[in-house]
């Protein structure tokens, strides 16, 4: 992935394409109770490509942060009325060469998703996102993110999920306004879920689908239809299904590098090693007001209020912001007799009126933890990183080596990354679509321009759209997973489950798309 730098004025492309391979496999990453020791933060430091350090100076630094930005393919908000990011004077570093580590989460469809510069607001300096293993929603691939050089300086335009079947992707101006404000009805039941209305292009116009009520789906959450904002214009993502965060993967902890490593023009090459534990990682989240960006760590501090930084729990009462993640922990903490929310509150508040509490933000810090140095009283739930092999250690069950075929065609799908920075530059250098002039309700032309994406491997991801099987023991709309199958969500009025839902360990069941039919035809309804 490479850094688009563009002549022309707020152009700048904000997607490059991703081949995937599926390797199939049925075990989940299992949340650990037992909390080994972590080594100081020089025994695990990430592993720097031998290779690499002739052209490297002697004096460059390399440190595991444990806060930061969470990486986008693993979790993102769903803003109703996208706006693309702010623009940074300073120019992103070089790309790292990042080597996908030997060993990945057993489970379906498993990914790598690279990493890529991040501005963090905490430093004011640029951190390296590392890459991250995720299991791709069925049906999608990932669209990694590029830094865009506008009037101004350099904007982040986000990555996203896109359709596998996708050959193309349009480029739109910006959408009218959001007319969802909830539901204006109750659910029928506590199982029930809302799924916001939104704007689809529809023959050189939009027009509205309303919101509506679906149930929510054991071991799958709904990200909504939405835009995602890049400095071409809008990029229009149609809903799809998705895991719970608990598996989805792995995530590994960002790199701060010294500035003289990453400025001398040398070939820097790392692989990740510390993960992030994903059973504590709920924990210790955050957001910012106006992003799709999580933060995980400690931003308990009255500083991150003020740059408007506030504790994932509070998602819920923000008007014009969707968090399928959220809404299902809530659900599913609910069947469960638990209040996640009131329980988040409580649990924020105690952390931030008590600093030892608080996660370490590197892994020295974290050593002299109570918890981990073996001091009674210490809290679990505060240890994020620990090293990829102690981490496998522990659960042997839920990592797999990465074979020699499949480390080649890891390899080749990065490459293709790189293919595709040509086509990107053309997508930026052309010429945009008119604006959307709400006073006379002129038809927006759509789309403007395209981005050509590589074909999707075969084996990209479990079949969507069949019918729904009736598992044995079980009522129709409460059914166990079964591989390679979509699970289908009435329409407008679904029925209610009769059973008391549950979150299985390893999914193997995948719902099919709400049917949610448009109410209003073609005019724009204003902005």
């Amino acid at each position: 992935m490479k850094m688009a730098k563009l002549k022309m004025v707020g152009t700048g492309l904000g997607v490059a394409a991703l081949v995937v391979t599926g390797w199939v496999a049925a075990e989940s990453v299992q949340a650990q109770t037992k909390v080994p020791a972590t080594p100081a933060q020089d025994e695990v430091a990430p592993q720097v490509d031998a290779a690499a350090e002739a052209t490297v100076d002697a004096d460059a630094q390399f440190s595991a942060v444990l806060r930061g930005p969470v990486h986008e393919a693993f979790l993102q908000q769903i803003q109703l009325n996208a706006a693309p990011s702010a623009v940074i004077p300073t120019e992103p570093p070089a790309d790292i060469d990042e080597i996908p580590p030997a060993v990945r989460p057993a489970g379906n469809n498993m990914i790598w998703a690279p990493g890529y510069w991040a501005w963090d607001e905490a430093t004011n300096d640029f951190l390296w996102i590392t890459g991250a293993w995720r299991s791709a929603p069925p049906g999608m691939r990932w669209v990694p993110g590029v830094w865009a050089q506008v009037e101004g300086g350099y904007q982040w335009n986000s990555g996203f999920w896109a359709a596998a079947s996708d050959a193309e992707l349009g480029f739109y101006k910006r959408p009218p306004k959001s007319l969802d404000n909830g539901p204006s009805s109750p659910a029928i039941d506590n199982n029930q879920c809302w799924i916001p209305g939104y704007w689809e292009p529809y023959n050189n116009d939009y027009r509205w689908h309303a919101g509506q009520w679906a149930p929510y789906q054991r071991g799958y959450l709904w990200v909504p239809s939405h835009y995602v904002a890049t400095s071409a214009g809008y990029v229009y993502v149609p809903g799809y299904w998705d895991y719970p965060l608990s598996i989805r993967g792995q995530l590994f902890a960002p790199i701060r590098i010294a500035a003289g490593a990453r400025t001398n023009g040398a070939a820097l090459r790392f692989t990740p090693s510390v993960a992030i534990n994903n059973s504590v990682l709920a924990n210790h989240l955050f957001v910012r007001a106006g992003a799709s960006t999580y933060l995980f760590g400690d931003y308990y501090g009255d500083n991150f209020r003020e740059l408007g930084i506030q504790p994932w729990h509070t998602v819920a009462a923000t008007r014009g912001v969707v968090d399928p993640v959220l809404s299902f922990r809530v659900w599913r903490e609910a069947s469960e007799g638990v209040d996640f929310l009131k329980q988040s509150a409580a649990s924020f508040g105690k952390i931030a009126a008590d600093e030892a509490l608080r996660p370490a933000v590197d892994l020295a810090k974290q050593a002299q933890l109570p918890e981990v140095a073996g001091v009674a009283g210490g809290a679990v739930n505060s240890v994020l990183g620990q090293p990829i092999d102690l981490l496998r250690s522990t659960n042997p069950q839920g990592f797999v080596a990465v074979s020699a075929d499949q480390r080649v065609a890891l390899d080749a799908n990065l490459k293709q990354l790189d293919l595709v920075t040509a086509d990107r530059l053309k997508v930026n250098s052309a010429a945009g679509a008119v604006d959307l002039n709400t006073a006379t309700k002129t038809a927006v032309q759509l789309p403007s321009t395209a981005l050509k994406l590589p074909r999707a491997t075969a084996a990209l991801a479990p079949a969507t759209n069949q019918a729904l099987p009736v598992v044995k023991g079980l009522t129709s709309g409460a059914t166990e997973a079964v591989e390679g199958v979509v699970p289908k969500v009435p329409g407008a009025v679904p029925a209610v489950p009769n059973v008391v839902p549950q979150v299985p360990n390893v999914p193997n069941v995948v719902p099919s798309v709400p049917n949610v039919l448009p109410n209003i035809g073609g005019g724009l309804l204003g902005d």
